[in-house]
């Protein structure tokens, strides 16, 4: 059984990241969790406590994080939690550690918009949805047919279905070899 957790809160520090000895990337950032309420009776938000968190990434989610998460950004993390315990090298100072190790990692969309680009295989990012090079609103590539928005000469109104807008060819429903 897998066992994940989610939390909401702010990245408190800039990414760091590196490589491990077997060629992996990971990236880590400390994570802000604020606890509170509501309070009706003063009609104000009340914070009662913040926890820290460390964030563990690795791997593509590694590369993705250090590219995208930034100190003071709203992020949900969704991973394993795991406490550690340490001792500092006097042996005077010990305590414990949270530690969550991610699985996935947003930005938190109530609190601002985002501006999302897929990876290709090789690390790359596609050009992010609104962009000016030649993606539509939609995020929808530039076409790669050849054919022009304008209207063509080659088109004439019986080709055309009224009610669909469709164009119809009619060689194209006749066996192959009847054209």
């Amino acid at each position: 059984m897998k066992q994940v957790n989610y939390f909401v809160g702010t990245a408190g520090a800039d990414c760091q990241s590196g490589t491990l000895s077997d060629g992996r990337v990971w990236a880590s950032f400390r994570l802000a969790v604020n606890f509170g309420f509501y309070d009706n009776e003063r009609g104000e938000y009340r914070e009662i406590d913040t926890s820290w968190f460390d964030v563990s990434c690795y791997g593509d989610l590694a590369l993705h994080v250090n590219s995208s998460v930034h100190k003071g950004d709203a992020v949900i993390v969704a991973g394993r939690l795991r406490i550690r315990e340490w001792t500092d090298t006097t042996g005077t100072r010990s305590g414990k550690n949270p530690q969550i190790i991610a699985e996935a990692v947003g930005h938190n969309l109530r609190f601002g918009t985002a501006n999302w680009a897929r990876s290709t295989r090789n690390g790359a990012k596609s050009t992010p949805v609104g962009s000016t090079s030649g993606y539509d609103s939609l995020g929808s590539p530039p076409s790669t047919s050849h054919a022009s928005a304008a209207p063509s000469d080659d088109i004439d109104d019986t080709m055309i279905d009224t009610t669909t807008g469709e164009i119809h060819d009619d060689h194209a429903m006749e066996p192959a070899g009847q054209s």
